[in-house]
């Protein structure tokens, strides 16, 4: 198979899996492949930070842009600016996977079984979003679902310092995986799970700052 920067031809495999490195400072216009098959047309829409796109495409036949991104995190609990920043991620993004990390360093208030039902249960509506577990290095869960992207919040510049370090890291250890930020809706800029853990064992009122089902989950949990 012969790839150029638009179209590809020839070949023996019926699903081909390629890499795309575009080189450009903005959006690319639809483009058509010639002299290949029946020719493709891609649309993309692309961030001036992203620049490695994975392609998957039948030969002949048209051809589907397929970014994955990580959204990695404890989630304990899952707040409403975790949900903020994947439903927004979920409209950038073909495919958005939230990994809940088994976290042994820490000491958690809900198991990872309890942490995984609590987030697929606040998600569930969004039907590109998927929730995996985690051990060991985020940069290893990313590679093996073929994530392009890894999803990071930054809410503070004091965030923005802690992460740019991390991602500077990610990157050394898995340069094909891109660090997005996102900073949350200003309603959620201040919601941390530290804060509302504390609050909540305080007995304190955290039904502003996590979903109903959450909420529930919260309350049982410390009256246990």
């Amino acid at each position: 198979m012969k790839c150029s920067r638009h179209s590809c031809e020839g070949g023996h495999d019926d699903w081909v899996r390629f890499k795309v490195v575009w080189q450009f400072g903005f959006a690319p216009s639809p483009q058509r492949g010639e002299g290949w098959g029946e020719g493709i047309r891609v649309h993309i829409t692309l961030s001036r930070t992203l620049t490695t796109l994975v392609f998957h495409f039948r030969e002949g036949k048209n051809m589907t842009l397929s970014v994955i991104a990580v959204y990695p995190g404890t989630f304990d609990p899952i707040t409403l600016g975790h949900q903020d920043l994947i439903r927004r991620a979920a409209g950038l993004f073909d495919r958005v996977i939230v990994a809940v990390a088994a976290a042994h360093h820490k000491k958690t208030l809900f198991s990872l079984p309890e942490r995984l039902a609590t987030v697929r249960d606040v998600v569930q509506e969004l039907g590109n979003v998927q929730v995996e577990s985690f051990s060991g290095l985020v940069r290893d869960f990313a590679v093996d679902y073929g994530a392009r992207a890894m999803l990071r919040g930054v809410r503070s510049v004091t965030d923005f310092d802690f992460e740019a370090q991390l991602a500077g890291m990610n990157r050394a250890l898995a340069p094909q995986v891109e660090t997005v930020f996102l900073t949350p809706d200003s309603r959620y800029q201040f919601i941390s799970s530290t804060l509302v853990r504390e609050i909540a064992t305080l007995k304190g009122d955290v039904t502003q700052f996590v979903a109903p089902s959450v909420h529930a989950r919260l309350m049982a949990k410390l009256q246990a």
